[in-house]
């Protein structure tokens, strides 16, 4: 009657694929399975495959703690395709670790390959007593049985002698199967979300406030400023532009005079000009905030207390994915004495375009 079995299962994935590994430790043989009364179960056993694909060549890892603190010399490790030692050990169709090497150790240590062959490894060392601590082998160009859903088990068993033979010390099994990959396929489709309003309050461009700038009655002694603020993220390989349209300050014919070259502020002479810089003459804007740091401000709209404007401008840019970046753009208004009375008014678009 065979002890409970325990199941676990190790998960590895590799490129677009999930590979599921099932491992079983049996916990040893009762009843009908007679072992030398001095012989003990292994603890904690288990196999690890790194590709549980049919007729792969790959790297196991087997595992165990010592159950007997005795002198071990050698280690029994057998592949069949059943785990009760009273049974005749099949060889499961297109196992093979006649060419397996031991590439790595720990725990008990000191160990080398003795004798192997399709379905077998003896590994040997010089005696000495075992502890507690777990231990592992790692063995490399293990060849998978073929197929998909193929069990296989590993017979182990520790030794006094150096070659595998004699009385028993710890036995145990552990169990594997082969198993076919799960492709999985996804798509991210292109995000680009940008927003321009007076105050934009969250990251998705959800919640903004307002869209109009109202300067009241312009006069010569006074320079008239306001802002307004941009925000841009996208997943685009090649980032974003961000361009400025539109047109001066008009009202019929006549129009306050367009910055064509970053200029300072000056009260009393007819200027429109925009940037997107904090500045302190007048005391206007700010400079970018966000985690989308690749997302910056183009020059010359850069310059602080500089301002200017022309249709079609580039003003911010990306040069590839890139997080929420939020810009404040500043408007300066300034007018001569002259200035021929009417409603001034303009309509400034901004365009954002993404490179996917």
């Amino acid at each position: 009657m065979l002890s409970k079995l325990k199941r676990w299962r190790l998960l590895k994935i590799k490129r677009a694929a999930v590979i599921v590994i099932m491992v079983v430790l049996v916990a040893g043989i009762a009843g009908t399975i007679v072992w030398p009364t001095e012989a003990a179960r292994f603890q904690q056993r288990g196999m690890y495959i790194n590709s549980a694909l049919g007729g792969v060549d790959t790297f196991y890892i087997i595992s165990l703690q010592y159950t007997t603190p005795s002198s071990v010399g050698s280690l029994r490790m057998e592949f069949c395709d059943n785990p009760i030692p009273s049974l005749p050990c099949g060889v499961p169709a297109g196992l093979d670790v006649s060419n397996a090497t031991l590439s790595a150790q720990s725990g008990e240590t000191g160990f080398s390959v003795g004798q192997q062959n399709q379905n077998l490894i003896v590994l040997t060392r010089t005696p000495s007593v075992t502890g507690s601590a777990l231990s592992s082998y790692r063995f490399d160009n293990m060849r998978n049985p073929n197929g998909d859903h193929q069990d296989f088990y590993v017979r182990i068993t520790s030794h006094a002698s150096t070659d595998g033979t004699g009385p028993l010390i710890d036995y145990g099994s552990v169990s594997a199967t082969t198993t076919p990959t799960i492709d999985l396929y996804t798509q991210v489709p292109p995000i680009l979300i940008f927003c321009v309003a007076q105050h934009i309050n969250d990251d998705d461009c959800t919640d903004t406030e307002g869209n109009f700038v109202d300067f009241g009655e312009l006069n010569s002694n006074q320079t008239y400023s306001a802002s307004s603020e941009i925000q841009a993220r996208t997943n685009a390989q090649y980032g974003y532009s961000i361009a400025v349209t539109g047109t001066t300050m008009t009202s019929g014919i006549r129009s306050i005079p367009a910055l064509a070259t970053p200029t300072e502020s000056f009260q009393g002479v007819g200027q429109f000009g925009i940037n997107l810089a904090d500045n302190n003459s007048p005391d206007v804007g700010a400079d970018p905030t966000g985690p989308g740091v690749n997302g910056v401000v183009s020059s010359p709209y850069d310059t602080p207390n500089k301002y200017l404007f022309n249709n079609g401008d580039v003003i911010a840019t990306s040069n590839g994915v890139t997080r929420t970046r939020k810009y404040t753009a500043s408007y300066v208004v300034n007018v001569p004495a002259n200035q021929a009375p009417g409603v001034y008014s303009t309509t400034i678009t901004y365009i954002c375009l993404a490179g996917f």
